[in-house]
């Protein structure tokens, strides 16, 4: 996992009034707005303070830097993404696919998830990742979070199609295969990124996912104390 040397910094107040609450607002969305147009080099207080329409002590009123606004834009963009994904997932009908597309829909969706928070700013995401790292908020079930609804996800899927298996146990496979997706993930993230925009990138996981997985004329893999 790439380094998180310290905790970004936080904003000095939060809003309370409808007024202040729509500084705030221009400012975070002026900040994200600067990242996604002009640049990570383009983002500073001064750019923020036009970009939105503000004074720079209005700035410093909410924010103490760069970097708390850099971690409020991230924070924001973090629970977008979630919502989409939430979104997602209602609308795809798990098992209705073949079983190749599902894997490689389960490979796609992490990868672009982080993918979409690297190039907003790729250096404070690689220094702060784990405080903006999706798998620890809370799932859409509610009670789980997202490392574990993942997993029951991948393990879903293969339950359906455990003819189609290789593995014997699909509880195990869908805990092997989301372990190696994610530490791909974060390998890449910590020493280059650049793999993430790469289609090649995927298609890697997926073919390795398929012959760990599926059927292709290997013998079976069978469970846990099995010769």
């Amino acid at each position: 996992m790439a380094a998180n040397t310290a905790t970004p910094a936080e904003p000095r107040r939060r809003p309370k009034q409808s007024r202040s609450r729509a500084l705030v607002k221009a400012i975070r969305e002026a900040g994200c707005a600067i990242l996604e147009e002009e640049g990570a080099a383009a983002l500073t207080t001064n750019r923020i303070a036009e970009r939105a329409g503000v004074g720079i002590a209005s700035v410093y009123r909410y924010y103490p830097n760069k970097q708390a606004i850099l971690a409020d834009v991230f924070d924001e963009k973090v629970k977008l993404i979630d919502a989409y994904y939430r979104q997602l997932i209602k609308e795809r009908k798990l098992g209705t696919f073949p079983l190749r597309d599902e894997i490689r829909h389960l490979i796609e969706t992490p990868v672009q998830l982080s993918l979409q928070l690297i190039q907003l700013h790729r250096d404070f995401y690689r220094h702060h990742y784990s405080d903006f790292e999706i798998s620890y908020r809370t799932a859409p079930d509610g009670a789980q979070n997202w490392v574990e609804w993942g997993e029951n996800w991948w393990q879903s899927v293969l339950e359906r199609r455990r003819d189609e298996l290789r593995v014997s146990e699909p509880k195990l496979g869908a805990r092997i295969m989301l372990m190696a997706v994610r530490g791909a993930i974060d390998a890449a993230i910590d020493r280059e990124p650049a793999l993430l925009e790469e289609r090649e990138f995927v298609e890697g996981l997926v073919d390795l996912a398929c012959r760990y997985l599926l059927h292709d004329g290997s013998p079976s893999i069978t469970g846990r104390g099995d010769n």
